[in-house]
C-alpha cells in the first residue's frame, strides 16, 4: 500500500529540515500510485510545488485534498493554513484555479510537471 512510501517520504522531508527532496517527491508519487487518495502524499506534493515556486499548483493540489477529505479530517486545519500562507506570500487568491490531483501532473518518467508548464 501507500503507507511505507508516504512514511519514507515524510522521514526524508523531516531529515531535510522540511524541504521536499526529489527522493521524497518520488516516494509520495509512488504512494499515490498505490492509493490515489493518500492525504499525506497529496499534502507534501503540494508543499513540493510551493517550494518550487509554483504556488498555483500547490493550491490546486491542496484544494483537491480538502475537497475530498471528510469534514472532520484531522489534517484539514493544517492544509488550509498552509494554503493561506502560500497564497499570501505569492499574492494569489486561493479560490482561483481548479482543484487538481498531483498524479494528473506526473510525466511519463515519473516526475511532477509544474502546472505552469502543463497549462495551455
Amino acid at each position: 500500500g501507500a503507507e511505507p512510501f508516504a512514511n519514507f517520504g515524510e522521514m526524508a522531508v523531516t531529515v531535510a529540515g522540511g524541504s521536499v527532496t526529489p527522493e521524497a517527491r518520488t516516494a509520495f508519487i509512488t504512494a499515490l500510485r498505490q492509493d490515489r487518495e493518500d492525504p499525506r502524499s497529496r499534502f507534501y506534493l503540494g508543499l513540493a510545488a510551493a517550494q518550487n515556486g509554483d504556488a498555483k499548483a500547490a493550491i490546486a493540489y491542496w484544494r483537491d485534498l480538502t475537497a475530498s477529505s471528510p469534514p472532520d479530517a484531522p489534517w484539514l486545519e493544517m492544509v488550509r493554513s498552509q494554503m493561506f500562507q502560500v497564497a499570501q506570500s505569492a499574492a494569489v487568491m486561493p479560490v482561483n484555479g481548479d482543484p487538481r490531483h498531483p498524479l494528473d501532473d506526473v510525466t511519463d518518467d515519473g516526475r511532477l510537471a509544474p502546472i505552469a508548464q502543463t497549462a495551455a
